[in-house]
């Protein structure tokens, strides 16, 4: 249960890291907000589909919200491919990446996003990986083995 929760507490630093993100691009312009906010919805529902559905523990998620999402997604759970793990990437690289410059232009949100991921990067590799049932994820792989 403890676990759990802290899988649900990082799904919800990724979503305020997100958020605030998207506020310091609509302030900035609604043109840098829209795409923000497009990618903020293309980003996790890529994550979704290319790594989530083949997980082997979805339906056992920590994070809960996007294992019940994978779950309506029919595919095998198998090792990843160099494609989905590159979507993958590049789908939370685009998370983090596209908003930088408005967030610079705006300290308090840009340290506030920045506090916001660092928490959730912490939570993730101390907590909720090491929890977690995805015996073909590299992050299970790699704080199982930093935990001597």
């Amino acid at each position: 249960m403890a676990r759990s929760i802290h899988g649900i507490a990082s799904f919800f630093l990724i979503m305020a890291f997100v958020f605030t993100g998207m506020a310091a691009s609509f302030l900035v312009s609604s043109a840098a907000g829209f795409v923000y906010l497009v990618s903020s919805i293309i980003a996790p529902t890529a994550v979704i589909v290319f790594y989530c559905a083949k997980c082997p523990g979805k339906k056992r998620c920590i994070h809960v919200v996007p294992g019940f999402l994978a779950c309506g997604i029919d595919k095998n759970a198998t090792p990843y491919t160099a494609f989905e793990y590159a979507v993958t990437g590049l789908a939370f690289a685009a998370l983090v990446v596209i908003p930088q410059r408005a967030l610079i232009a705006n300290r308090p949100l840009f340290f506030l996003f920045w506090i916001f991921a660092c928490a959730t990067v912490l939570d993730l590799y101390f907590i909720v990986c090491r929890s977690c049932f995805n015996v073909f994820c590299p992050m299970k792989k790699i704080c199982a083995n930093s935990h001597s």
